[in-house]
């Protein structure tokens, strides 16, 4: 089995955390107008979903079961699925949500290999410390 041999400059490898480090910064900060923003969509989507039954073609309708059910009183309840296909996808978040206890963790742990890959005089990072830090990237 062959390895591979990968050369990053250090100086790039650094580069590349520290904008990793102010990218998730960034993001934690932003969590919660992106999670109100997602909320929001969601929601609008949902009173979208509601109003479909009024609008609805008979060609864009697929009846799923049909159920009826008798009681003693001979009153007959019947019920009917319809299977209908939506209009727009359900929003899907678009952002990392993360917990303080990751982001804490997440943020130590680059900006420790920051410091120790400054400290290094190698001018190319060796393949497991690339494959530690590339995690982060």
């Amino acid at each position: 089995m062959a390895g591979i041999n990968v050369k990053v400059p250090t100086k790039t490898l650094i580069k590349k955390l520290q904008e990793r480090v102010v990218l998730i910064k960034k993001n934690y900060a932003d969590q919660e107008k992106h999670e109100a923003n997602y909320r929001a969509s969601l929601k609008k989507w949902e009173d979208a979903q509601k109003a479909i039954p009024k609008t609805l073609k008979p060609s864009e309708i697929s009846v799923g079961n049909v159920s009826n059910y008798g009681d003693y009183k001979g009153k007959v309840r019947v019920e009917v699925t319809y299977w209908v296909t939506p209009k727009s996808p359900q929003p899907q978040r678009d952002y990392d949500d993360m917990n303080q206890y990751h982001y804490k963790q997440t943020v130590e742990a680059i900006e420790n290999s920051i410091r120790i890959l400054s400290m290094t005089e190698e001018e190319y990072v060796n393949t497991s410390t690339f494959k530690q830090v590339s995690q982060y990237l």
